[in-house]
């Protein structure tokens, strides 16, 4: 038995060598015209695998040119034969069967002996994907016509049908995981940013929409400078890093990790002589970037001991202002307005401790902040733990991709 078609990984019971075959030679030309419609319909758009499969609904009236439309099947091949060359193929869904396509879409449906859904994971090959390029060299720009009898000689190497089927279930119950945890994800995000907004008072008022049950008094507004110590990180960049010494957080992570609680440190640089350590009290801005939006944003660092690099606002809060509350307000609530509106720069824009000063925050008694900083950290945790989840389930895929295909 040859090793060279024999995946890495195979379901117990299957022995036999996988088997090379066209394209052309395992799937038909699917096309069943429809007249053009003269209400709405649905139509599809395809662009890109990796994001899937697009639907664009046509409202009834809508002006439609009079062309060739074809019915969509469901576990058919379909291709954008404009932008194969990115990897626009897709095997539809019955989903999909409600739509119509265009000649620029063609279909293929595939034999009996095939399975449809390991095709899903089969076209993801990085191979088939070099191929569709070079099978597409005409056009200008990004405009490349996708020539479809050269995609038809290309040689998928293939198991038994009844491999296949296994192999596609597995990778549609990882999908539909990766899905789950998407989902979990997006809506624990919109919860955040729903509390965010409801849990702090609107601009010119003195209590929130919602509030824990027990508070009623309205909230108090100062200026920030009234109610914390102001200093500057010192001196260190990405340049100094190195993999042992003391734990450092650098400005950019402000802005590319949105941490509001930064609990651990996994940057280190040597200390040097003047370096800033956090108490682990403070909460941080960064002092540039690139927008305004960028930079109007807040943690709290909850390590003492870390040292604070350079292009960092260091604000230390006095007893009436809880840590991790001030870093939610600054980040999604009205003081974040008033910093974007204060930074200054075009290609790079600042923020300075005198700016930070002068914003008003409105704040209720610290047992007020404490519940409402923790709901919101916990929140943030949950949503943490679904990203990584994400990336594992993610990472997972595609092991098993490059590990069960020849």
């Amino acid at each position: 038995m040859s090793n060279a078609n024999v995946p890495s990984i195979r379901f117990k019971g299957f022995t036999d060598p996988w088997e090379q075959r066209k394209l052309g030679d395992i799937t038909d030309r699917y096309k069943e015209l429809v007249p053009t419609p003269r209400d709405g319909y649905t139509r599809m758009g395809v662009r890109s695998h990796a994001k899937g499969t697009f639907l664009t609904e046509v409202e009834p009236g809508q002006q439609i040119e009079e062309q060739e439309l074809s019915k969509v099947r469901a576990d058919n091949l379909v291709v954008n034969i404009v932008f194969a060359w990115e990897h626009a193929v897709a095997i539809t869904s019955e989903d999909d069967a409600k739509a119509l396509v265009s000649h620029r879409f063609p279909q293929f449906s595939f034999h009996d002996d095939m399975e449809p859904g390991f095709f899903r994971y089969a076209t993801l090959d990085e191979n088939f994907r070099r191929y569709l390029w070079l099978a597409s060299p005409s056009g200008a720009g990004r405009n490349k016509t996708l020539n479809i009898g050269t995609m038809l000689e290309y040689e998928f190497t293939l198991p038994s049908r009844k491999e296949q089927t296994e192999i596609s279930k597995l990778f549609d119950s990882l999908d539909n995981l990766i899905t789950l945890h998407q989902r979990k994800r997006y809506m624990l995000t919109q919860t955040k940013k729903a509390l965010l907004d409801k849990m702090f008072p609107k601009p010119g008022e003195s209590v929130p929409e919602i509030r824990f049950k027990g508070f009623t008094d309205p909230w108090e507004q100062r200026k920030l400078g009234e109610l914390a110590d102001f200093s500057k990180g010192q001196g260190y960049s990405k340049s100094d890093l190195t993999e042992k010494g003391t734990p450092i957080i650098l400005y950019g992570r402000l802005y590319t990790n949105y941490e509001t609680v930064i609990s651990n440190v996994d940057t280190f640089a040597v200390e040097r002589e003047g370096s800033v350590r956090s108490q682990g009290n403070e909460v941080i801005v960064p002092g540039s970037g690139e927008t305004a939006e960028d930079i109007s944003v807040a943690s709290a660092v909850a390590q003492p001991g870390v040292m604070l690099g350079g292009d960092l606002n260091i604000i230390r809060p006095s007893s009436e202002l809880e840590q991790v509350f001030l870093a939610f307000a600054i980040t999604g609530a009205s003081p974040h307005e008033q910093m974007a509106r204060r930074a200054q720069g075009k290609t790079i824009v600042h923020l300075h401790n005198d700016d930070l000063k002068e914003v008003d925050i409105v704040f209720p008694s610290i047992s007020e902040q404490t519940k409402i900083g923790s709901l919101l950290h916990g929140i943030e945790n949950l949503i943490t733990l679904h990203q990584r989840k994400l990336e594992l389930l993610q990472n997972v895929k595609r092991s098993m991709l490059d590990k069960m295909f020849v």
